[in-house]
């Protein structure tokens, strides 16, 4: 799914001489990497974990996967590997305006909407909206389902996924869980937020709820907060959460953003 967006990064992600320049890493691929600014915050973050979010799909079995598409989430098994270069994904999310949600850049403008969402990721799209329901009545039918007392990190439901005698249901709920929590909806925590875990209660009935919509405001929520942590000098670092594979895509996608991006993208890794 991200094959030509990984050759097109992969081209401007690396330094021709490294010791020349600020020190940059990339989103997604390991641990969380940071990268130095001019100016306070001094590190950017990210908890999008794309290295471990493959690792547990490639690990799924063939019974397994088809489960999971069965329940409706059969295109998240279809995303391939690649490396997100986080400077490229700060520069768009630099970008973003959320009163509009667009990627706004020269007077050009590509809107961020859940049917973006849903045409990048395929996931569900329309039903029940997720951000109107009950958080905490939901931890509680998800964490009973579960037979858990406290939410564990991704980690925890990523092996749940290995063992043999899981059932279906909890299959296709600790996929999920590591879906959101590494890909989706990544935020400043490994723990599950309790904002998405009704729909998993019922989890047979969990395409029927809105997913593109909740990723997209989840997206715009986490951009909102980057926008207000750069306005303060009291962080060592921030953190930029959401879906950033997502903004990545859709700059890439447009046509006539390419050569203005490929030219900006040259001056941030190569100039800066």
């Amino acid at each position: 799914m991200c094959v030509s967006v990984r050759k097109l990064i992969s081209a401007t992600s690396e330094p021709p001489d490294s010791s020349k320049r600020a020190s940059y890493g990339a989103a997604g691929c390991g641990n969380p990497k940071s990268v130095r600014v001019r100016g306070p915050p001094t590190k950017t973050i990210t908890q999008l974990n794309v290295s471990y979010f493959s690792k547990v799909l490639d690990a799924l079995k063939k019974e397994k996967r088809e489960i999971i598409q069965s329940y409706g989430f059969g295109s998240l098994l279809l995303f391939d590997k690649c490396c997100i270069s986080l400077p490229f994904a700060r520069w768009v999310v630099d970008h973003i305006k959320v009163s509009s949600s667009a990627i706004v850049v020269n007077n050009r403008s590509i809107p961020l909407s859940p049917q973006t969402v849903h045409d990048v990721l395929g996931i569900p799209i329309g039903g029940h909206t997720i951000r109107k329901g009950d958080a905490e009545n939901g931890k509680g039918a998800f964490l009973n389902g579960m037979n858990l007392t406290t939410l564990p990190s991704a980690k925890f439901f990523g092996d749940n996924l290995s063992k043999d005698n899981i059932s279906d249901d909890d299959l296709v709920r600790s996929f999920l869980i590591v879906a959101l929590v590494t890909f989706l909806c990544p935020n400043s925590n490994v723990h599950p937020s309790t904002e998405y875990l009704q729909p998993l209660v019922d989890v047979k009935k969990a395409k029927e709820w809105d997913w593109s919509e909740f990723v997209h405001y989840w997206l715009l929520k986490q951009i909102k907060m980057y926008n207000d942590q750069m306005k303060r000098l009291d962080h060592a670092s921030i953190t930029m959460g959401g879906c950033l594979y997502i903004v990545c895509v859709s700059t890439f996608s447009c046509i006539s953003f390419l050569k203005y991006v490929l030219l900006v993208s040259f001056c941030v890794f190569f100039l800066i």
